[in-house]
């Protein structure tokens, strides 16, 4: 009888705390412990994530219609907690210098299969747990964008119309290991190890 009475404390006790995840979450998504997921969701803005209760390690808003991220779209209490945001193929046109720099533990950045053109040279360059970033499928044409970043260590620049990996934008890459492109995957061990031409 104390086994059951106990159980049906703990099954209340997780609803209850199922019921106010879900109660602080954005209505266009869902939250788990870690995670907040608002894929294919038809999405036009960054939503409010002020309200989060979870420990949100993951945002995934990947597959949606935000064409711009401006400075404080990211900006929320608990934005020190994200190690992982996935903002691909959501049409994102522009993105903002500081777009980026509350999450100060973000590891991984999904910009990829979006409408970018440029990209500010600093927009990650506050990111010192940054380790990769896609950015490939995009619309760049000629030079490697610039991209300043002392801890990045994966650059994804496939499937862009890039014709060019500068010298200049390699040196602000101190730690990048691994450079993709287009045509071809690059081990990188010191920036002038890898062509101008690719």
């Amino acid at each position: 009888m104390r086994f059951s009475k106990n159980l049906l404390v703990f099954i209340v006790v997780i609803l209850a705390y199922s019921y106010g995840l879900e109660e602080s979450c954005p209505s266009m998504c869902k939250c788990t412990e870690e995670q907040v997921d608002c894929i294919s969701r038809d999405i036009e803005e960054v939503p409010d994530f002020e309200s989060l209760t979870n420990h949100p390690q993951v945002i995934d808003l990947s597959g949606n219609k935000i064409a711009m991220i401006g400075p404080y779209d990211l900006s929320f209490e608990k934005s020190y907690m994200v190690k992982e945001l996935y903002l691909n193929n959501s049409e994102v046109i522009d993105v903002d210098n500081e777009a980026f720099d509350d999450l100060e533990n973000l590891q991984m950045l999904y910009l990829g299969e979006n409408l970018l053109r440029v990209v500010p040279e600093d927009f990650v360059g506050e990111l010192t747990e940054l380790i990769l970033l896609d950015l490939s499928g995009n619309p760049f044409e000629g030079k490697m964008p610039v991209v300043r970043s002392d801890s990045l260590e994966v650059l994804a620049l496939a499937k862009c119309q890039i014709t060019e990996v500068t010298a200049e934008a390699l040196t602000y890459l101190p730690n990048l290991r691994l450079l993709s492109t287009s045509r071809k995957q690059h081990s990188v061990h010191k920036p002038r190890c890898i062509p101008r031409r690719v």
